[in-house]
């Protein structure tokens, strides 16, 4: 049998992004990591996507609830985040970490 192996973080690696309703992008540099920990810590509604290179985020995808954290897996070439608002502002942090 195996086990799962909870998220564990990065420590000292997380990047904020000042998202508004300009999409906005920040580099994740780690590319061990297979996992992102996104926190939005507004009360704005924010939308994320992951890619390489220019990454513009646009409102269809994917919602981060006010307040909340979510964990999504990546590839190891996605290096770039972008968030977009609908309205209003937000910090999204984003750490990477590994998990199973």
């Amino acid at each position: 049998m195996s086990s799962l192996m909870p998220f564990t973080p990065f420590y000292g690696q997380t990047v904020s992004i000042s998202a508004s309703t300009s999409s906005a992008s920040a580099t994740v540099s780690n590319t061990t990591a297979n996992q992102l920990v996104i926190t939005n810590a507004s009360t704005a509604l924010a939308f994320i996507r992951t890619g390489s290179g220019v990454v513009t985020a646009l409102t269809s995808d994917l919602p981060v609830l006010p307040g909340a954290a979510i964990v999504i897996s990546r590839k190891q070439e996605d290096t770039v985040i972008a968030a977009i608002t609908a309205s209003g502002t937000t910090t999204i942090y984003v750490t990477p970490g590994y998990g199973e």
